[in-house]
C-alpha cells in the first residue's frame, strides 16, 4: 500500500512515485503560512470531504464538526474569511457546519459569497 502525501501549492505541481511513497500537489487558494495551515487543511479536508479514504462523508463530517467546534470565535472567524477563496461547495459546507453548532460567527459574508459566482 502506498504512502500518499498531498503538498498544497501556489507554484508548479509536483509528482513523486518512490518505491510505496506517492507524493502530489494540490492547488492552493492562499497563501499557506504558519498561523493559517492548520485552519487550510480544514478547508482543504471540507473541500474533498467526499474523497477521504477509509471513512465515509458522515463520519468525516462529524470528525469535522468536533475539530471546528474546538476553535474559538476568532479562528472560526478566520476560518470563515479563508473559506471566501475556496469552491461554493466548500463554503456551504463550512457554513452549515457553524450554523448547526450555533456559532457566535457572523456568517453573513460567507451566505453572500454563495450568491455569486466565483
Amino acid at each position: 500500500m502506498a504512502f500518499k502525501i498531498k503538498i498544497a501549492t501556489t507554484g508548479n505541481r509536483i509528482k513523486i512515485n518512490q518505491g510505496s511513497l506517492e507524493v502530489s500537489s494540490v492547488k492552493s487558494y492562499v497563501e499557506v503560512r504558519d498561523e493559517n495551515y492548520v485552519l487550510l487543511g480544514y478547508l482543504d479536508a471540507l473541500k474533498d470531504i467526499r474523497r477521504i479514504p477509509d471513512c465515509s462523508t458522515l463520519q468525516a463530517i462529524k470528525r469535522m464538526r468536533v475539530l471546528i467546534k474546538a476553535l474559538n470565535n476568532n479562528e472560526q472567524a478566520a476560518l470563515v474569511q479563508l473559506a471566501l477563496n475556496y469552491p461554493a461547495r466548500t463554503r456551504a459546507l463550512l457554513g452549515a457546519i457553524l450554523e448547526n453548532l450555533n456559532s457566535k460567527t457572523n456568517l453573513k459574508e460567507l451566505k453572500n459569497s454563495l450568491n455569486r459566482r466565483k
